[in-house]
């Protein structure tokens, strides 16, 4: 599936309703668990390039290879912070 994030995107309403983000991804990727359940039903990702965002965390190089380690991690529910 790869990294699904979803800064500006537009969800259905019902599908919405019908299954939240997860709360138990407290350190994140709760957007590609949403993605995973709907893909995995059938429903498929449309891409409109003329629908953009700029996103940015102003990183540097060593710091965007850490986050995408820490991304990697993100596939399975984790404990919440205590």
């Amino acid at each position: 599936m790869g990294i699904l994030g979803t800064t500006n995107a537009i969800i259905r309403h019902d599908l919405w309703h019908k299954h939240h983000f997860n709360k138990e991804f407290v350190h994140g990727g709760e957007d590609g668990e949403w993605a995973r359940h709907f893909f995995n039903q059938g429903f498929v990702v449309i891409h409109d390039p003329k629908f953009t965002v700029y996103h940015s965390h102003k990183l540097h190089f060593l710091d965007l290879i850490k986050q995408f380690l820490k991304w990697r991690k993100m596939s399975e529910p984790r404990e919440p912070f205590k």
